[in-house]
């Protein structure tokens, strides 16, 4: 009788479908998972292939891990013509999510220029360019435009377990540029609304 194999994790899409293979004979099975299911953090698929090995996949809803943060910032809009303070309620390799003090106007897919403090030792002041990619109230999802960072963002991701010895390898060959070259600075970008 064949022993279930450990656990193992795949990534659930935008639309909840999964491609996973069996852990024994490689045979691939893709599954949409009902909605049902959806709002469950980790569910857990149990599975035997056709070629008779039962094994278990751990589904994730999300590409990159996420921290839970309480980060103070501030973020401007130079397409709405807004800005204003905001709060990082979360953080990944990837992007934020953010709550506003004030509803606004944003909605999928605006670029905002965001600043805020990490909370490491340095107190160290970030800035990145976010695409907002889901809104809900004063809520809203954002995706960092690049996520190739080379400062003390990757440093807290790293030191955070967000970011793997790995990634932070090719996260930093694959950048060499100098970060003076990147956009205008943040103090110009705040004077247009003063």
């Amino acid at each position: 009788m064949a022993t279930e194999k450990p656990s193992i994790k795949e990534y659930l899409d935008e639309e909840n479908r999964v491609i996973f293979a069996c852990p024994d004979c490689n045979k691939k099975k893709a599954v949409r998972i009902p909605p049902q299911s959806s709002n469950q953090p980790s569910p857990l698929l149990r599975c035997r292939c056709d070629c008779g090995h039962p094994f278990s996949v751990t589904l994730e809803r999300r590409k990159h891990p996420r921290k839970r943060v309480n980060l103070s910032g501030t973020y401007m809009s130079l397409l709405r013509d807004q800005h204003g303070p905001v709060q990082v309620l979360d953080i990944s390799r990837a992007g934020v999510l953010l709550e506003f003090a004030v509803p606004s106007i944003l909605e999928k897919g605006n670029l905002i220029f965001l600043e805020f403090q990490l909370d490491d030792q340095k107190r160290s002041l970030i800035h990145r360019e976010v695409e907002i990619c889901s809104v809900n109230g004063k809520r809203m999802g954002g995706t960092f435009t690049s996520e190739d960072h080379q400062d003390q963002l990757r440093l807290y991701l790293e030191e955070h377990g967000l970011v793997s010895k790995k990634e932070s390898r090719v996260l930093t060959d694959e950048l060499d540029t100098d970060s003076e070259c990147v956009g205008r600075p943040w103090d110009e970008l705040l004077s247009i609304f003063s």
